[in-house]
């Protein structure tokens, strides 16, 4: 169910970046696109989350896959500052014996981006702060966690983007055995500012 639901958001974004870029195209007046100006975006997409658990004793872990969303601002060319939401189902946990039991994990956090370029390619250092909670029969508990990752947004249009990004999550407190690897891959809708029209 959950890789149907990502397939098809994956195709209607397509769709919807097509779209866009052919609207863009049939203008008459040609003028130099802008990239990287200020405004509020909204960004969803798919997390593949890879585990790198600690101290776990006798036991074995599989990774997980979600989903991310975020909605941010972007201030100036060079900065954003964002609120994510990212859902990871199914981390299983194995024991020698052949007995198992599975969590999910739910990460809020804000997190701030530096972008090194601003054209249409432009990649990014990231570092959040949060909350992760895991849920399920394995475990739940609440905890503090740290981000920091890097990523590639490649824009498609002024307001449309396709949004690579790797991030280690580092967890603390009751959750702090659960590292993983977030690798997430997201379309970026940016809103038109007050003083501007796409």
């Amino acid at each position: 169910m959950l890789r149907r639901a990502l397939a098809a958001s994956t195709l209607f974004c397509f769709v919807l970046c097509g779209s866009a870029a052919s609207a863009d195209e049939s203008g008459d007046e040609k003028v130099e696109p802008d990239f990287a100006h200020n405004g509020t975006y909204l960004q969803a997409g798919g997390t593949n989350a890879i585990e790198v658990f600690r101290d776990l004793g006798p036991l074995s872990a599989e990774s997980a896959e979600g989903f991310n969303l975020r909605w941010g601002r972007r201030s100036n060319e060079r900065i954003a500052i964002e609120g994510q939401f990212e859902w990871l189902n199914d981390f299983v946990l194995s024991g020698p014996g052949g007995g198992s039991g599975s969590f999910d994990t739910f990460a809020l956090s804000v997190n701030a981006k530096v972008f090194a370029l601003t054209g249409r390619v432009q990649p990014y250092a990231l570092l959040g702060m949060g909350t992760l909670i895991t849920s399920g029969p394995a475990t739940s508990d609440v905890g503090f966690m740290g981000r920091l990752g890097a990523g590639l947004d490649v824009w498609v249009t002024e307001a449309l983007a396709i949004s690579l990004e790797a991030g280690y999550v580092l967890p603390s407190g009751r959750t702090r055995n659960f590292d993983h690897v977030a690798v997430a891959w997201s379309f970026v809708y940016r809103f038109a500012s007050e003083e501007e029209d796409y």
